[in-house]
């Protein structure tokens, strides 16, 4: 979060700064929905697309075995897996508050 002070900024500037920042948001949101709406009437092709889009990965398959998990495991340290299991947590929690925001 910035903190705009009058000091630095005329109350114009900050009125500019906010109204620049709501026009970003509402773009953001305007390509977040319509990535719903593709995942949602493409199911898992649009998420083979999206990936290979955002994550220059081009996918077969969408799930994960168990052998992969738990090699991933392996390769990686205590405190990196508790920082993913926060993470997750923290993410799950996000969602679930964003859910009744999109509906």
């Amino acid at each position: 979060m910035k903190t705009l002070s009058t000091k630095k900024y005329s109350l114009s500037e900050i009125t500019n700064l906010i109204k620049q920042r709501q026009s970003q948001k509402a773009d953001v949101e305007k390509v977040v929905l319509e990535i719903i709406k593709n995942v949602r009437g493409n199911k898992d092709e649009a998420l083979f697309s999206l990936s290979k889009k955002f994550d220059g990965v081009e996918l077969k398959i969408l799930q994960v075995s168990k052998k992969e998990i738990a090699e991933a495991y392996k390769k990686e340290s205590k405190e990196v897996i508790k920082a993913l299991k926060i993470a997750k947590a923290n993410i799950e929690k996000f969602h679930i508050a964003q859910k009744f925001d999109l509906a």
